[in-house]
């Protein structure tokens, strides 16, 4: 099996891909996250390469790097028979405020009690961010790569039980009957000194919900 999970950041993706390649990987696996991210300067036809020759496979893939992908690599990487999910974030002032606190601190993988100093997020740099989780957001639920995909879930439909996510996705059957440890997500509240401020005006501009975001799937809420 080849599993790919096509997600935003800030929306449960590390967590997913930690938690299924603990429970699938075996002797001829091959798990890489975040492929296609030119900061990290993987060999691209090394890459696709290892994704095709592998019995067994998982990667995590943001959309905005496929989107970036030369067309010629992407026409290779979509011929790979893969189970993909997507996986999504229904709270978006959330999924931008944790984006924003990892893009000011420079952390990606902040948990509870690790960030000592509170932020103050500038309304503009806000309000940019905001910007790009609406536009990604529109297109991921929308599948505008028409990728054939298993399922579509979102990051407050989790457990974070390894067994009861892996069952979510059909995967059960990979369980290993032990579970790896989840770290408690940050207080936001916390975190951020003018939450409040930005929660006011993510909804002054998602009033006009410029790219149709269905409001009946996703919400604001701090």
């Amino acid at each position: 099996m080849k599993i790919q999970i096509i997600s935003l950041p800030r929306s449960g993706s590390s967590y997913l891909r930690s938690m299924i390649d603990f429970h699938i990987s075996n002797d001829n696996y091959f798990s890489i996250s975040e492929p296609f991210n030119k900061e990290k300067k993987f060999i691209i036809n090394e890459v696709l390469h290892k994704l095709k020759t592998h019995d067994v496979v998982l990667v995590k893939n943001h959309l905005n790097q496929l989107l970036d992908l030369e067309k010629k690599y992407f026409d290779k990487f979509k011929e790979i028979p893969w189970t993909t999910f997507f996986l999504m974030r229904k709270n978006l002032f959330n999924m931008t405020i944790s984006r924003c606190i990892s893009l000011i601190s420079g952390i990606w993988d902040i948990h509870d009690g690790e960030l000592t100093q509170t932020l103050h997020i500038d309304k503009d740099f806000f309000l940019y961010n905001f910007e790009w989780t609406l536009k990604y957001t529109y297109l991921l639920y929308n599948n505008c790569l028409s990728i054939n995909y298993k399922k579509m879930i979102f990051y407050e439909d989790l457990f974070f039980d390894n067994f009861l996510d892996l069952k979510t996705l059909n995967l059960e059957s990979y369980y290993k009957g032990q579970e790896i440890i989840t770290k408690k997500n940050i207080k936001k509240e916390l975190v951020v000194d003018n939450l409040q401020e930005l929660l006011d005006l993510s909804k002054s501009y998602f009033e006009k919900n410029i790219y149709n975001i269905d409001l009946g799937v996703f919400t604001l809420d701090a």
